[in-house]
């Protein structure tokens, strides 16, 4: 893979991006994707959030199923904690609500950075045909995935 280097005297892998080392070819291929290619195996289907391993997904879940005593009194969403809910208003109904400085082109859900909304934005592909071989990273259209393969592993 070319991202990855082995290195046969010390028997360690290294990123070609950054240089860190790993034991094994699995650690290596697994910071690439995540520091890298920003992309996970497992996203939560109810906020979009994503985890490396199942577990993590599986934990998470358990905030979205908490008991929500707090209402928005202006949609309806509920939430866990009253933070919570002060949040949401803000940013959602507040004079803040459309100042988020990025938003995915698909259903205009807003995030504070482009990593946030392009792993937001896999959750939209899920089923797509282009994926990229080397990190998984999925495209709608092919001509999207050659361009990402020629900028980003080349």
């Amino acid at each position: 893979e070319s991202y990855l280097k082995f290195d046969s005297i010390n028997q360690m892998y290294g990123c070609q991006s950054c240089g860190k080392k790993y034991k094994s070819s699995a650690g290596a291929r697994l910071h690439y994707r995540i520091k890298h290619c920003g992309l996970f195996d497992h996203y939560c289907s109810m906020c979009g959030k994503g985890f490396q391993q199942k577990s993590h997904l599986k934990s998470h879940m358990s905030l979205h199923i908490q008991q929500k005593d707090f209402e928005c009194n202006i949609c309806g969403s509920k939430y866990a904690h009253k933070t919570s809910l002060t949040a949401h208003q803000k940013l959602a109904h507040g004079s803040d609500a459309h100042a988020l400085p990025f938003s995915c082109s698909i259903c205009g859900q807003g995030y504070f950075s482009t990593c946030a909304m392009r792993l937001h934005k896999q959750t939209h592909l899920v089923g797509r045909q282009h994926i990229c071989e080397i990190c998984g990273f999925k495209f709608l259209h092919k001509h999207h995935l050659k361009r990402h393969e020629k900028n980003i592993h080349k």
